[in-house]
């Protein structure tokens, strides 16, 4: 007799394939899991008005069938190594059952259901029901989808506390730490012995978000070698994830690590099954270079990737060094030798050497030597001539901070900024080791009235405070435009409202026959002495105000750098 389809497995396929359907019409994207069983099928991904990832994700638990259904109840039905699993997570699990006899589904917050009853976990009773009012329908989605980003967004702006301190570990940071590391201690045989080594090692750099005397975030490397850096731990606490209080410390880090000569690359270990963790870190250039199978026992079998960033220490001024740039990520980061992929494999190495298949398809570099800002710096293209991948100016500085491409034609901009708006920025009260930080999250939009044409993602910002209004008259940072938009300020708003410190009506106050202009900056390096308007007068040799948005020659804007 042949191998049978049993009917609770099509169910279960039912099940998943309406997720997906709601998902797909809602404007959510809907990721199914391959991988063993371990409490939880997919995860939800959150895109805003734009389409673009907002960083926030939900964790589904599906069930489908009439078992799950008791008249007009929805029932999630686990036991306790579900709960158990469920707790650990530092992200929301939701519960989704799908009744097929009506083609409906309904949903329960798992992780709040847990955190307000913690005595579940230990004694059951291991069954949730779904709130009746909670459908997953397409035409209720909304409810579902500002839920989980009101979770990580509680106001319009400001998101990390302007008291924000980073600074070294100490000793009696152990027992918070602790703490901290819970939700993870359990991945990792002998944790806390192992941690406890780490932490009487000098020679292990350990740092800590400090918010109001609580510890929201931790870090901890070392060094390999002269040129390696192993990011051993790095965690955010789960009350302040979504906070951008991570993407301070992270950046922090690799500003720290771009600062160290000798130092080229840097890398960290994560389990596959970690994919909100790896997608936070390929935001900062961290790409995954290898596979550990088999390093830790686990039970959803998820292997060790190794992702690597590689920290590009070059500053590309012309054609020439370019045509350099293209050679040694070539060469040294892709194993595209002589700038093509197919009569040799990657970096040399055969694919049956591997052990996991690996695809080296043949691959062919193309590079746009314009000494302007363009679209397409770097293009890797198959062999039909489709893009593999491709790099703008801004996404090759992002993923190989600290390079610059400091082009002779591209546009640098002087920013001015009112002190109101500085102070709601940056954290003008400064910590020694973070001054003139963002508040924010490190990409963010600033309004100005638009007196610049062809201000494009790639360009360069410095930030000025003006003297009005008892401002300091000097430069506070440097950042790489992501994009600008010139529009009307409810067209601005409606894109950016997440975005920024201004409101609709500033918006408003700065406009040009009728429109303003959003700037949406990234990567914003903090100046640790501001460049005061005195001493750029003396470093362009001529008398300047900064009263609106003013253009400098390149060489202008690297010599303010330089007096940082």
């Amino acid at each position: 007799m042949a191998i049978k389809y049993s009917k609770s497995a099509h169910t279960g396929d039912e099940g998943i394939a309406y997720i997906s359907f709601v998902c797909a019409k809602s404007g959510l994207i809907f990721r199914p899991f391959e991988t063993a069983d371990i409490g939880v099928d997919g995860l939800i991904e959150i895109i805003d008005e734009e389409r673009e990832a907002t960083g926030d994700i939900v964790l589904v638990h599906g069930k489908a069938g009439t078992s799950y259904v008791a008249g007009d109840r929805y029932l999630v039905k686990a036991d306790q190594d579900h709960f158990e699993s469920w707790a650990r997570y530092s992200i929301p699990v939701v519960g989704i059952v799908h009744n097929p006899s009506r083609n409906d589904a309904k949903w329960v917050d798992i992780t709040d259901l847990l955190r307000e009853n913690p005595d579940m976990i230990a004694s059951g009773p291991y069954v949730v029901e779904c709130p009746a009012q909670q459908t997953f329908a397409i035409r209720q989605v909304e409810e579902f989808r500002e839920k989980y980003r009101r979770r990580k967004i509680s106001a319009p702006f400001v998101f990390t506390p302007p008291n924000l301190s980073i600074r070294e570990w100490k000793g009696s940071d152990a027992k918070p730490t602790k703490a901290l590391l819970a939700s993870i201690s359990p991945d990792y045989p002998d944790f806390y012995s192992w941690l406890a080594r780490q932490w009487a090692r000098r020679d292990v750099s350990k740092k800590v978000v400090d918010i109001n005397g609580t510890i929201a975030a931790y870090s901890m490397w070392s060094m390999k070698d002269s040129q390696n850096i192993k990011l051993q731990t790095f965690i955010v606490g789960t009350d302040y994830q979504g906070t951008a209080v991570g993407q301070h410390l992270l950046f922090h880090e690799i500003r720290t690590w771009s600062a160290m000569e000798s130092v080229q690359r840097v890398y960290v270990t994560i389990s596959c099954a970690k994919r909100n963790l790896i997608s936070y870190f390929y935001r900062f250039g961290f790409r995954v270079e290898g596979i550990a199978a088999n390093r830790y026992e686990r039970r959803d079998g998820a292997a060790e990737l190794v992702l690597t960033k590689h920290l590009v220490k070059r500053k590309v001024c012309n054609a020439s060094d370019l045509r350099e740039l293209s050679k040694f990520l070539c060469t040294s980061i892709w194993g595209i030798s002589g700038g093509t992929r197919g009569k040799k494999p990657a970096f040399n190495v055969p694919g049956d050497l591997y052990s996991c298949p690996i695809d080296t398809p043949n691959v062919s570099v193309r590079l746009n030597l314009s000494d302007s800002t363009i679209k397409q710096r770097i293009a890797l293209n198959r062999n039909d001539g489709s893009v593999l991948r491709s790099f703008d100016d801004y996404t090759l500085m992002r993923e190989f901070y600290p390079l610059k491409l400091y082009l002779g034609n591209k546009k640098y901009v002087v920013v001015p900024i009112y002190r109101q708006y500085a102070e709601a920025l940056f954290a003008t009260e400064r910590s020694p080791q973070e001054p003139t930080s963002l508040k924010l999250r490190l990409d963010n939009v600033y309004y100005c009235t638009p007196r610049i044409k062809r201000l494009r993602r790639g360009d360069f910002v410095l930030f000025y405070e003006t003297k009005q209004k008892e401002g300091r008259g000097a430069v506070l940072g440097a950042a790489i435009v992501r994009e600008v938009r010139v529009d009307t300020p409810a067209n601005l708003w409606a894109l950016y409202s997440r975005k920024g410190v201004f409101q609709l009506a500033d918006i408003r106050r700065h406009t040009r026959d009728g429109k303003g202009m959003a700037i949406h900056f990234d990567l914003f390096e903090p100046f640790k002495n501001p460049v005061t308007l005195d001493k750029i007068r003396k470093i362009l040799e001529r008398k300047t105000v900064f009263q609106s948005l003013t253009e400098l020659q390149r060489d202008e804007f690297r010599r303010i750098l330089r007096a940082r």
